[in-house]
């Protein structure tokens, strides 16, 4: 049997690279994120039915429209919507990655566009010209503008929370609604003629331009900010140390890495990347800033919050998840305006909400297994013997509850509750009696000096003080013995749970193993093991033969390495013998020289010569057991692998007719059983489900029989 060592070696390693925990961690990432869009998307489809539109239809236009390059505007579009919505997203996936959340984006976004406009408007007032004819070479002030302002809004956020601790989410928020009431005074004023009906001229989207096409240099600055940020984070020292600053600040602290130094640099990133997004964005789609109502914030900030939680802050998967948003974000739009025009205004956003709020929740599905979930509960039904353990041990969680629930009627409280209440009511006759006795004492006007009185008074005085004190003590141990109650129900309840979920994972694995499915499974997977045995003693043996040639390589490395040596030494020699002898000397000595050379150098070529030749013929040997060997491992696997899947599907014929036998006996049973009435009876006492679990056990102890 040929075997291609090399492809069964890479073959593995993709087999153990896809079970990793790593891969499974990447899968469970990549599960969590399109579940989330989708659970958005459902609900954005159910909005559109309720406005009496098909939501199904409305979202494949809008991804049909998004795409569509008929008007040479769409498709761009998009692309700008993806750049921006990309570039925001590193800058706060940046941030969730140490910890960090930058509610900010759209301040430092604006503040680049406010600054930009007010240069470009001091420019052409200066210069005597229109807003609009400002030469293009203009555009890298502005990408400057927008680049250094928005570090510095971003930077204000993280120094203060090293400087003070305050929350980056209140000092972002709050600097959010500082910028924009700035832009609204600055461009409202009488004396800025920049601007009309409260919008500030259009940038001219041209200076952007690569080749008539507005969106190469968005999707530039988007692929390499990925890059950069890839190798910053994953391949560099600084990336290390960042990570473990996110994933645990407080061993990060005492390995000596700079918390404080981290944070402000973050932040100074996350400005960088937010207000390059925030570049695209003014510069190709929105063009102008609207003012005159300071309660209309900007939410392109906000927008991209999700695409950095759906894509759970990787770089990479934040592209797919830019160009999605950015298909439904430009897309619903065109096919309200186009095929939709009767839904309502306000549906686009309604649609766009849901699928953020899809988004917000991803976190939720990162750990859901649907079909694990489905199969452990579809199960109770399945396995008779189980069911009555799952109905008893939920029935004693349910007593539990109860008990917690009315726990002011447990025997322990009450108990404690009465004899506290025996002992105020001594406390309070005792008081009574005495108070009595000093009415009597008045009434019948007996002489009594004032120390009588004073002592009668101070026996009442302390009676209440006891009285008082017992109610206090009563109070607080009756709260303390509350609560001690509780935590024992719950202790109970968590108990109940653990051994439940214990019986029904062993179930469910006594099941697999012990059914028609799990007969057929494991014999094929015992075929499989045996190959794999098979396959890794060829393996073993090829490395040994490997091995051995690695090793005469070597050996044959050191035999050269001493003829060089050699030679080396002859040439030195050599060399001595012309300074130092006559002629004669020297032709005497050179000849004993080059003899003694010779001598040596033959004895290490054919020392070189018989090594290669006795390995050589055991290499041959080798190889030859290898493969009388590998051809007899292979006959017997082949003939092994023959004869288990013929016992197999004989075994499962005959399990087959077993099962019908007692399907048979069952049903005839049952019918017998029909005739009595036994409903009197708790259902795991009915003779029915006994018939029931019996034949389940049945059916588990012929399967048994063959397994084993």
């Amino acid at each position: 049997m040929k075997f291609n060592t090399k492809f069964w070696i890479k073959k593995q390693h993709l087999i153990n690279s896809l079970t990793s925990e790593k891969t499974k961690n990447s899968f469970s990432i990549i599960k969590a994120s399109v579940l989330s869009i989708l659970f958005g998307l459902l609900i954005g489809i159910i909005i559109i039915f309720i406005n009496g539109e098909n939501g199904f239809a409305f979202i494949a236009s809008s991804i049909e429209q998004s795409l569509s390059n008929d008007s040479n505007t769409f498709l761009p579009t998009t692309l700008n919507y993806f750049s921006t919505y990309a570039l925001m997203g590193i800058g706060l996936a940046l941030g969730f990655k140490i910890g960090l959340f930058n509610m900010g984006g759209t301040g430092q976004a604006v503040i680049g566009m406010t600054l930009s406009v007010l240069a470009i408007g001091n420019k052409a007032s200066a210069e005597g010209m229109s807003f609009k004819d400002i030469d293009s070479s203009f555009v890298i002030n502005v990408f400057f503008i927008f680049i250094f302002s928005g570090i510095a809004i971003s930077l204000i956020s993280g120094i203060l929370k090293v400087a003070f601790n305050i929350h980056e989410v209140v000092t972002t928020v709050m600097l959010n609604w500082v910028v924009w009431i700035f832009s609204n005074w600055l461009f409202d004023r009488p004396t800025w003629e920049w601007s009309t009906n409260h919008s500030t001229e259009k940038l001219n989207k041209n200076w952007v331009a690569i080749g008539d096409n507005i969106w190469v240099l968005g999707v530039i600055l988007t692929l390499i900010s990925v890059l950069l940020v890839y190798i910053l984070v994953n391949l560099t020292t600084f990336g290390y140390k960042f990570k473990v600053a996110g994933k645990q600040p407080t061993a990060a602290k005492y390995a000596g890495i700079n918390m404080k130094y981290y944070i402000i640099l973050t932040t100074a990133l996350q400005g960088l990347f937010i207000s390059m997004g925030g570049f695209i964005y003014y510069m190709t789609i929105q063009l102008s800033i609207t003012t005159g109502n300071v309660s209309m914030l900007p939410t392109i900030g906000f927008d991209a919050i999700p695409i950095a939680l759906v894509a759970f802050s990787n770089v990479f998967g934040i592209l797919p998840v830019a160009f999605l948003w950015a298909m439904l974000k430009n897309g619903s739009d065109i096919a309200k305006a186009i095929e939709f025009p009767l839904l309502s205004k306000d549906v686009s956003t309604l649609v766009f909400g849901a699928i953020t709020y899809g988004a917000g929740i991803s976190a939720l599905f990162y750990k859901l297994n649907l079909y694990q979930y489905i199969y452990k509960n579809t199960f109770i039904f399945k396995d008779y013997n189980f069911t009555k353990n799952w109905f008893t041990k939920n029935k004693l969680i349910w007593k539990l509850r109860k008990q917690k629930i009315l726990i002011y009627k447990n025997e322990e409280l009450l108990k404690f509750k009465n004899e506290e209440n025996n002992k105020k009511n001594i406390l309070k006759s005792d008081i009574k009696k005495n108070y009595d006795d000093l009415i009597n004492l008045k009434k019948s006007n007996q002489n009594l000096n004032n120390d009588e009185y004073k002592k009668l008074f101070e026996l009442i005085k302390k009676l209440n003080n006891d009285l008082k004190s017992q109610k206090t003590y009563f109070r607080k141990n009756y709260r303390y013995l509350k609560k001690d109650i509780k935590t024992y129900i719950n202790f109970e309840i968590k108990k109940v749970k653990e051994e439940l979920n214990i019986s029904w994972d062993e179930s469910i694995i006594d099941h697999k193993k012990y059914s028609l499915m799990g007969f057929k499974k494991q014999s094929k997977l015992n075929i499989k093991n045996k190959k794999f045995d098979l396959l890794n003693n060829l393996i073993f043996s090829i490395n040994n033969v490997n091995s051995k040639k690695i090793n005469l390589l070597n050996e044959v490395k050191v035999l050269n390495k001493l003829i060089k040596d050699e030679k080396k030494n002859y040439n030195i020699k050599i060399k001595d013998l012309n300074k130092n002898s006559t002629k004669e000397e020297y032709i005497n000595k050179n000849n004993e020289l080059k003899n003694n050379f010779k001598t040596i150098i033959d004895q290490y070529k054919i020392k070189k010569h018989e090594l290669k030749k006795s390995n050589s013929e055991l290499i041959k040997k080798m190889l030859h057991d290898i493969n009388v060997q590998n051809k007899k491992s292979v006959d017997d696997f082949i003939d092994m692998k023959n004869n288990v899947s013929a016992k197999t599907k004989e075994n499962v014929e005959q399990i087959k007719n077993k099962f019908k036998e007692l399907k048979k006996d069952f049903n005839s049973k049952n019918k017998s059983l029909n005739k009595i009435n036994d409903k009197s009876k708790k259902i795991f006492e009915r003779d029915k489900y006994i018939n029931k679990v019996e034949y389940y056990n049945k059916k588990r102890e012929v399967v048994k029989n063959y397994v084993s």
